[in-house]
């Protein structure tokens, strides 16, 4: 063999036994996406519940509550996609506990829709859902709530 194959054969090694996780399998692959699966109209400060769950790795996303509780410590990037049918001025938030840490916008339009993801620094127990700011009717199945442990 080359000394360029032995290191190769070196480094792969390494790779493959240094990534091996200790840490609980909830921890490690904490990942969601959920999905409104039925058209609503929703009032000023409504929680929205994602009904219709395609990953829950880890299960910290309620879909009966609407919301995200982190397992532990660190770093998480959540996404959110709305779409509403009628528009005019409609906002929602990403809430991190009680506070409001990310605005969305939808302009007055006839079906409007904007996605916005952030990276958030969360503690065990920190919670994270999605909140309306206005009333308006949001369509089915193009209203997303995706999150994941970085």
């Amino acid at each position: 063999m080359s000394i360029t194959e032995d290191l190769f054969h070196m480094l792969m090694n390494k790779l493959s036994s240094s990534s091996k996780c200790e840490c609980k399998d909830s921890y490690r692959r904490t990942a969601f996406t959920a999905i409104l699966k039925t058209n609503i109209r929703v009032n000023v400060n409504y929680i929205f519940k994602f009904d219709k769950i395609e990953v829950n790795q880890g299960n910290n996303y309620k879909s009966e509550t609407g919301v995200f509780t982190a397992p532990r410590n660190g770093l998480y990037h959540f996404s959110c996609t709305i779409q509403v049918n009628r528009a005019g001025n409609k906002y929602f938030f990403l809430m991190k506990n009680s506070s409001i840490y990310l605005r969305g916008y939808i302009v007055n339009t006839n079906y409007g829709s904007q996605t916005k993801s952030m990276i958030m620094d969360l503690e065990k127990g920190d919670y994270v859902y999605v909140k309306s700011g206005s009333n308006y009717n949001v369509q089915k199945e193009y209203f997303y709530f995706s999150g994941y442990f970085l």
